[in-house]
């Protein structure tokens, strides 16, 4: 582990915890609707798991002009291209979570079964791509990780919501967690040598 703070540290460590759930839920719940046959969603989650590995770094895009102005030594645009990025980010992952969410509870009330199978493959549709991607970052970078924590709290969140009756609650919720770790991204980007 890198030295970080102990907070972040005290995140790092939740990780592999948050990889097995994951990977655990998307077996029993890919078993499970394998065995009552909804295989052509098990098999599209699997794409949609490798798609989004494989295009997410591409919506990355206004990374690269905050790397350039932060190697040129100019703040402003530095900055508010970090900030810019953030925001894009949670919204496309608010995109992914919520349609994900959304495509579970429509494939169950399209069939017979308990919703809780398409939960808990969904939960692992929407996450294993970044924890691969979290994995394989050299540096285990600090945005990646709180994406990825937000990204299981969030999903948690909308699966209680739901089973709960409280989605009117959820979604405030996730959108208020998303604006803490926006905040602390923002001030942890601006800690940076490159500031």
């Amino acid at each position: 582990m890198s030295k970080q703070t102990p907070f972040i540290n005290g995140v790092a460590i939740s990780i592999p915890f948050l990889v097995f759930l994951s990977l655990l839920s998307g077996i029993i719940g890919g078993i499970c609707l394998l065995f009552n046959g909804c295989w052509p969603l098990v098999l599209g989650g699997i794409v949609f798991i490798y798609l989004t590995y494989r295009v997410y770094p591409l919506l990355n895009f206004l990374m690269f002009p905050a790397l350039y102005f932060a190697e040129k030594g100019n703040q402003v645009l530095f900055m508010l291209f970090t900030i810019l990025n953030i925001l894009w980010t949670f919204v496309v992952l608010v995109f992914l979570v919520i349609t994900v969410f959304n495509v579970a509870i429509n494939f169950s009330e399209d069939s017979s079964l308990n919703i809780l199978p398409f939960f808990l493959l969904g939960f692992s549709v929407a996450t294993v791509p970044f924890q691969i991607m979290y994995s394989t970052e050299y540096s285990n970078g600090v945005g990646t990780l709180f994406y990825l924590l937000w990204i299981h709290i969030s999903y948690i969140t909308l699966v209680l919501g739901y089973y709960l009756n409280l989605l009117w609650l959820a979604i405030p919720a996730i959108a208020l967690f998303a604006l803490v770790v926006v905040i602390y991204l923002l001030a942890n980007a601006f800690k940076s040598p490159a500031w």
